[in-house]
C-alpha cells in the first residue's frame, strides 16, 4: 500500500512538472515590451515614455553672438547698425513623428535678449515617438493673435501688442548707425506674416526622456534669402502688418532658426 501511494504522488509530480514546462509565457508580459526601448537603428530623436525638452537659445548675427548696443552690424545691402532691442515669440515647438504626425507642444513663450533667463525654456510632456522633425513659430498663431486680453507670455503689459484688432508683435528689432545717428525699428506682426522654421533631426540618433536642444537664431537672415532687404528700399520703420517691408522680411525668417546640438 505504501509504494502504491509513493507512486501515485511519483506519478501526480511528473504531471505537474510536464505542465509547467509546457505553459505558454505570459502574453502581458509581451505586450509590456516598449518598441522604443529596444530600437537601436534608427536617426533623429527617440522619446521612450513621455519626457521634456530643454531648450537653449543662442541669439546670433551670422558667426556673431548678438551683443546689445556695442557691436556693428552690416547686410548685404550694405546697411550698418547696431541692436539696442530685441524681443521675439518662440511658440508652438512641434515634433514630428516618423509616421508624419505633428504633435504640437503649445508653448508660448517671449524671449528677450536683456533677460538672459528667458533664453532657456523648458517644454513637459513629451510623448513618447520617434522623431524626425521639428518646427517653431516665430510669433502667435491666429487664434491666440485675435483672442483679445491674455497672461502670461501674451499679457499685453510686455508691450509686445498693437491693437485688439491687429493683435501681436511678433518679433521686435531695433537699433541705430552710431556713425549718423539714424535709427530704425522693425515690428513684424500679422498672421499673413507669420514665420514657421522647419528644421530637420536626422543627423542626430539621440534616445532618451530629457533632450536638450541648441538652436540658433540668426538675426542676419531677416535681411537677405530670398530677399535682400534694404533700408533705403523697404524701409527703416515697420509698425503694421500691411508695411511694404514686412513680407521681405517674414520671407527671409523661415530659416532663420537652425539646430546646433542634441544630446541627452
Amino acid at each position: 500500500m505504501k509504494n502504491l501511494l509513493l507512486s501515485i504522488i511519483a506519478f501526480w509530480g511528473i504531471i505537474v512538472l510536464f505542465s509547467s514546462s509546457c505553459k505558454k509565457p505570459d502574453a502581458g508580459k509581451e505586450s509590456s515590451v516598449n518598441p522604443l526601448d529596444t530600437l537601436t537603428q534608427f536617426s533623429g530623436l527617440v522619446v521612450p515614455s513621455s519626457g521634456s525638452l530643454e531648450i537653449e537659445l543662442s541669439n546670433m548675427f551670422g558667426l556673431m553672438p548678438v551683443t546689445l548696443t556695442s557691436q556693428i552690424y552690416s547686410t548685404p545691402a550694405g546697411d550698418t547698425f547696431n541692436i539696442e532691442d530685441l524681443r521675439y515669440y518662440f511658440t508652438n515647438f512641434s515634433l514630428q513623428r516618423k509616421s508624419g504626425e505633428w504633435i504640437n507642444l503649445k508653448n508660448y513663450h517671449l524671449i528677450s535678449h536683456k533677460d538672459p533667463a528667458s533664453m532657456k525654456l523648458r517644454l513637459v510632456g513629451v510623448p513618447a515617438g520617434h522623431y524626425s522633425n521639428i518646427r517653431v513659430s516665430l510669433g502667435v498663431d491666429s487664434v491666440a493673435n485675435t483672442s483679445g486680453l491674455q497672461e502670461g507670455a501674451l499679457d499685453p503689459s510686455w508691450g509686445m501688442f498693437w491693437t485688439w484688432n491687429t493683435g501681436y508683435i511678433f518679433f521686435r528689432i531695433s537699433g541705430r548707425n552710431p556713425s549718423s545717428g539714424v535709427s530704425y525699428s522693425l515690428d513684424l506682426g500679422g498672421n499673413e506674416n507669420l514665420p514657421e522654421v522647419t528644421c530637420s533631426l536626422e543627423n542626430f540618433k539621440v534616445k532618451t526622456t530629457v533632450a536638450k536642444l541648441k538652436l540658433k537664431v540668426d538675426m542676419a537672415e531677416m535681411f537677405m534669402n530670398p530677399f535682400e532687404y534694404s533700408f533705403a528700399k523697404d524701409g527703416r520703420a515697420i509698425h503694421t502688418n500691411t508695411a511694404p517691408g514686412a513680407f521681405k522680411l517674414s520671407s527671409n525668417m523661415h530659416d532663420m532658426v537652425s539646430i546646433l546640438s542634441l544630446t541627452e
